[in-house]
């Protein structure tokens, strides 16, 4: 005996919150990956003045939980690396858990 197995149809409308979760953090995760990366950069090329000054001060916050794991060796910022894994991946299990929160 065959077992049919139907999936359900569930409307766009049923899944816009999760969605727009999806949409946002994706978004903020963008942003900050693309503010450490700048940050990796001018600390290579020892950067100094507004903008990096400015690029800094924002990401510090980012990147101070992560700044005695591995000691910088030279111009590259290896906590800085490991925040952009480190934020990546939360936003990955946090995009998880939405996702089995909004199930049906």
């Amino acid at each position: 005996m065959a077992t049919i197995v139907r999936e359900r149809y569930y409307s766009p409308t049923a899944y816009s919150g999760i969605y727009w979760i999806h949409r946002v953090l994706n978004a903020l995760l963008t942003i900050v990956n693309i503010l450490l990366v700048v940050r990796l950069i001018l600390k290579a090329l020892s950067a100094g003045g507004g903008f990096s000054n400015f690029v800094y001060s924002l990401t510090e916050p980012l990147v101070a939980p992560f700044a005695g794991i591995v000691s910088n060796t030279g111009v590259f910022e290896w906590s800085a690396l490991i925040a952009i894994i480190v934020w990546s991946l939360v936003v990955v299990i946090i995009e998880y858990i939405v996702d089995l929160i909004g199930r049906p």
